[in-house]
């Protein structure tokens, strides 16, 4: 994750009781890991609603091509 970064963002929707609060609806591994390693804080998009969809359903996934990318560019980066 510190190599590499954040490569698909958490999604978030607006808590209806308190607007200062958010629910995490996508990217609750992500969000583990990114704690794990010390980060305080990520891109989250907000959702307008807590549909059951996750929020990269409806934006594109990467392609095979870019995960290889990523997968490559983290092993360069002494990831064990």
């Amino acid at each position: 994750m510190k190599e590499v970064g954040l490569v698909e963002p958490l999604v978030v929707v607006r808590d209806r009781s308190d607007f200062k609060k958010c629910a995490l609806l996508d990217g609750h591994w992500r969000l583990a890991i990114h704690s794990d390693v010390g980060e305080k804080d990520a891109p989250c998009p907000v959702s307008r609603d807590d549909e059951a969809y996750t929020y990269s359903k409806r934006i594109s996934c990467l392609a095979t091509i870019q995960e290889h990318r990523v997968i490559l560019k983290a092993l360069k980066c002494c990831v064990p």
